[in-house]
């Protein structure tokens, strides 16, 4: 799908709103967004089962650690190494992607464990057949065994499904009475977006890809991030093009700012999207209305989310 400015740009009506904004009352409003998520997943739903709901209530609170995380990094390791942070907000985004997947179709829950299954067992492949030789490595396959048996059968793989990727691996022929059987892929968030019906959910995660693509310029180590670790770090060698005082503010909003907001953002709209499972647990929603005050008033990104999609969840609260 084609993405553009001119296909998914938000035109804003007004200005957001320019106080100050309270970092340690927004962790607060996370983390209860968080709590209450994962409260609500222990209710059951008709369509997925516990271990569905357990799995999308791992991500929600691995959601949470990755945010402190980012905290701990803008507030105690030097700029340039904090610059890290834009890779860690780029997997918050990650998750809301997945998460509005999985809360389609329930399917998407057990393909999103399968495939991180098969790329387990594949690198245990390449480290059997490129340490056949070294003793060493017998035992900890020994070791590892019992753990890889248990994660297959939480994932819910087969023998079947196991022969095909030794198959596709390895070239060992399936048994005569065995018929392949692949495990499918997970789809990236680009991909994922194709997967959404037309309507308010999609055109917000078409609206994301761009502020994704961005921060996954940090993940692959293209220019910006070199350039801004060059600026911050006065060992580098890069020509010192701003004073300290402009570093502090080029920091505070190319860095800071995003990394934060958007870490604050991939969890309070995953958190929204859990109501539409639960739209009558009362604690999920009071959370997450209390959370996009912020984004809805102060943020341009959050605007355009609470217009595009979560304006229709939540109505008219802010």
């Amino acid at each position: 799908m084609k993405i553009t400015v001119a296909n998914c740009a938000f035109k804003q009506a007004t200005d957001i709103a320019t106080e100050k904004v309270d970092s340690v009352k927004l962790d607060s409003l996370a983390n209860t967004c968080i709590s209450r998520a994962v409260d609500a997943l222990k209710t059951p739903t008709a369509r997925y089962s516990e271990k569905d709901r357990f799995h999308m209530s791992r991500i929600f609170s691995d959601m949470k650690m990755t945010h402190h995380t980012i905290r701990f990094l803008l507030e105690n390791v030097e700029p340039s190494e904090s610059v890290v942070s834009l890779v860690l907000a780029r997997l918050q985004l990650e998750a809301l992607y997945a998460l509005c997947l999985m809360f389609e179709d329930a399917r998407y829950v057990t393909r999103f464990l399968q495939d991180n299954w098969r790329k387990i067992y594949v690198a245990q492949l390449f480290r059997r057949e490129e340490c056949a030789g070294i003793e060493r490595y017998d035992e900890f396959d020994r070791f590892s065994e019992p753990w890889m048996l248990a994660l297959r059968e939480d994932c819910g793989i087969t023998e079947e499904q196991q022969r095909t990727v030794d198959f596709q691996e390895l070239g060992t022929p399936l048994p005569a009475d065995m018929l392949a059987a692949t495990i499918e892929g997970f789809p990236t968030p680009g991909r994922i977006i194709g997967k959404i019906p037309r309507g308010g959910k999609r055109t917000m995660l078409m609206r994301l890809y761009p502020e994704y693509q961005h921060l996954s310029s940090f993940a692959h180590g293209l220019a910006e991030a070199s350039f801004l670790r060059g600026m911050f770090d006065r060992r580098s060698g890069w020509p010192q093009v701003a004073t300290s005082g402009e570093k502090k503010e080029t920091f505070h909003k190319l860095v800071v700012g995003p990394a934060f907001s958007t870490s604050y953002l991939g969890i309070v709209q995953s958190c929204t999207e859990l109501t539409t499972l639960y739209p009558n647990d009362l604690e999920l929603v009071a959370g997450v209305t209390a959370a996009w005050d912020f984004l809805a008033r102060g943020h341009l990104i959050g605007k355009a989310v609470w217009g595009l999609r979560t304006k229709g969840l939540l109505g008219a609260v802010v």
